[in-house]
């Protein structure tokens, strides 16, 4: 039912209901003075109402115990703090006294400091006037103790009583004054008996409130041991959750440091392994061409052998058949030429191969040797990032997420949500940004800094829609490799999804799990308006009005990007620089571009690809809330 302040505006009862609920509290107060207790900040809203109506005085964290400690400087809710300033039985008086006038003041008291007299004004009962005016005394000892509140005739009934009796004689002197009239002491007779049998009606439900208040006051003193009960239980149980608590928290620790080493070992082991097994496969598909020739070759050679030793016992064989195997031999010997070449251009392949490798090395160690130059952006909280390693995620100052928003308003296409194969049964049509957080981790933007510059600058900028914002153009960004802001969504721990967003702020992009049917196959997709990334993002519900969504805006490098409108599915990187794709003609060292984009001109969107994971950046983690 919530506190009895609440109750009262919800509830409106009349005066004798809400009187017999503040004689409870009353009686509640008495059975604590008279134990030694003083509650020290008592107030409606420290009364809460059970749903039968039976009001229960809770948070006791004020409360002291007269009988082991002094009474001490009060700290209670100002208005309703005695003017001694003093935790005693005689402020919660006081304190019970504000109560009251809240009560029965129909929301007319002021704020404190507030005025006895002119608080007493809003009160019409005389009774409460009068009890008021006792409780309220300046000085604490001249106040009404909670046992003399409860015998008050305010909360009894023997001014009731003697009204009631005033009334009987009234009623007998007037029937003596009209006996000489009886049908006036017939009606008069018939009056008193009304009244009589009112009286008695009124007496029956004092009684029953009495049997009430009495079972109210056994509930109290059970409720109040339980409460003690369960404070000692949780007090246990607190200290107990604290050691609990340390020995988790250094176990995490420890843990997460290990993490964090594994983590780069494996991402290191994995980068090599993957270029070592394309130039290992490289050179397997040469040596195998090179066993087929050479067979080929010893074939042709037996093959020789048998028509020599014909021709030592066929002396008859006529000149023209010499001259043919005269033609024969110098086409095997053409082969064997052929072979000898190819057998000297896999050896100078593998030279190759072996100078690719030494020229990974020495990139390597230019790496590590580049790092102790590589800062963050201006706008990070730890701009030096030799040599550390840190993770920090913090919310951006507000002007940020306002530039934010206003960005994702202007890139967002509400007439195309629900449309296509990623955004299909999605029925919201706007969004409200909740929080954006700024992902500050030392060993992503590294990875991602020496990807960029490994990228060769290019004279023909790309410009993307993110580009037209003046917030973005404040970012630093590097046009001449054509460094721009694209949105990508992911699920982010909805529908029993994993939680991308945070595995992508610890770990950064990675091409190894993507999906190989999509568009362009392995690659990372980005999108230049937040109405494509929102289809990214996936649908939990059978609405998605009222979903919470997440994305990541992320920095890109494209460099030279490859621009097609047809689709190629189950590729792992970009074509050539003439434009063929794994698969198409023979293997080929020519260089690559940088990214593909697909020009989704006459569509609803565009699409943007890179195939190295240490080409983005996740800048920014969006959560938002998705609405009609």
């Amino acid at each position: 039912m919530g506190d009895l302040q609440q109750w009262i505006q919800i509830i409106q009862p009349n005066n004798a209901h809400l009187k017999s609920v503040l004689s409870i509290v009353a009686s509640v107060l008495m059975y604590l003075h008279s134990n030694g207790i003083v509650h020290g900040d008592l107030k409606l809203e420290n009364v809460l109402m059970k749903d039968d109506g039976h009001p229960v005085v809770t948070d006791f964290e004020l409360s002291i115990d007269t009988r082991q400690s002094n009474m001490s400087t009060l700290r209670c809710t100002p208005a309703y703090c005695a003017p001694e300033s003093s935790r005693s039985p005689a402020a919660d008086i006081w304190a019970f006294a504000v109560c009251l006038i809240h009560a029965f003041s129909s929301g007319q008291m002021t704020n404190p400091p507030f005025d006895v007299e002119k608080c007493l004004s809003f009160i019409v009962d005389e009774a409460l006037t009068d009890l008021l005016s006792r409780m309220l005394k300046q000085i604490p000892d001249e106040r009404l103790t909670a046992g003399a509140v409860l015998q008050h005739y305010f909360f009894s009934l023997d001014e009731a009583h003697t009204k009631l009796e005033a009334e009987n004689s009234c009623l007998e002197a007037e029937r003596i004054a009209l006996a000489a009239s009886r049908e006036e002491l017939v009606a008069l007779r018939q009056q008193l008996q009304l009244q009589q049998c009112k009286l008695e009606d009124q007496e029956q439900r004092v009684q029953s409130d009495r049997d009430m208040t009495a079972k109210m006051h056994q509930s109290l003193k059970e409720d109040e041991q339980k409460l003690l009960k369960r404070i000692e239980q949780l007090s246990m149980r607190e200290v107990e959750a604290s050691h609990d608590c340390q020995a988790v928290e250094s176990a995490q620790k420890g843990l997460a440091q290990q993490h964090k080493n594994m983590t780069v070992k494996e991402h290191d082991l994995a980068v090599q392994s993957s270029e070592l097994e394309k130039l290992n496969q490289e050179l397997l598909e040469k040596q195998g061409v090179m066993h087929r020739q050479c067979s080929e070759l010893r074939d042709a050679q037996q093959e020789v052998s048998q028509k020599k030793q014909r021709l030592q016992h066929k002396d008859f064989l006529t000149q023209k058949t010499k001259e043919k195997l005269t033609a024969e031999k110098q086409e095997l010997e053409a082969r064997f030429s052929a072979v000898e070449d190819l057998q000297k251009k896999v050896h100078s392949e593998s030279n190759i191969v072996e100078q690719k490798r030494e020229k990974i090395a020495k990139e390597s160690a230019a790496l590590v040797s580049a790092q102790s130059h590589i800062h963050a952006p201006p706008y990070w909280a730890r701009r030096m990032v030799v040599d550390r390693h840190f993770v920090d995620f913090n919310s951006v100052p507000a002007k940020i997420k306002e530039a934010i928003q206003s960005l994702m308003h202007a890139t967002w296409d509400s007439q195309y949500i629900g449309v296509g194969r990623d955004g299909a049964g999605m029925t919201h049509k706007a969004f409200e940004v909740l929080s954006v957080q700024h992902v500050e981790n030392a060993q992503l933007w590294r990875r991602y800094v020496a990807a960029r510059n490994d990228i060769k600058p290019i004279k023909n900028k790309y410009e993307v829609h993110t580009s037209r914002s003046d917030w973005v153009k404040t970012l630093g960004l590097d046009v001449q490799r054509n460094e721009v802001m694209l949105f990508t969504g992911m699920p982010s721990g909805q529908g029993n999804l994993p939680d991308i967003v945070k595995i992508i702020k610890h770990r950064g992009f990675t091409e190894k799990v993507a999906a190989e049917n999509g568009m362009y196959g392995l690659g990372l997709y980005f999108a230049e308006r937040c109405s494509k990334a929102d289809a990214y993002a996936g649908r939990y519900q059978a609405s998605s009005v009222g979903e919470q969504a997440s994305m990541v805006l992320a920095r890109v490098t494209l460099g030279n990007p490859y621009i097609t409108k047809s689709p190629t599915p189950h590729i792992r990187r970009p074509p050539t620089l003439s434009g063929n794709f794994d698969g198409q003609g023979y293997p080929s060292i020519e260089r690559r571009f940088d990214s593909v984009i697909f020009d989704g001109t006459g569509k609803n969107y565009k699409e943007f690809i890179v195939y190295n994971g240490w080409q983005c950046y996740p800048e920014f983690a969006i959560i938002y809330k998705r609405v009609r």
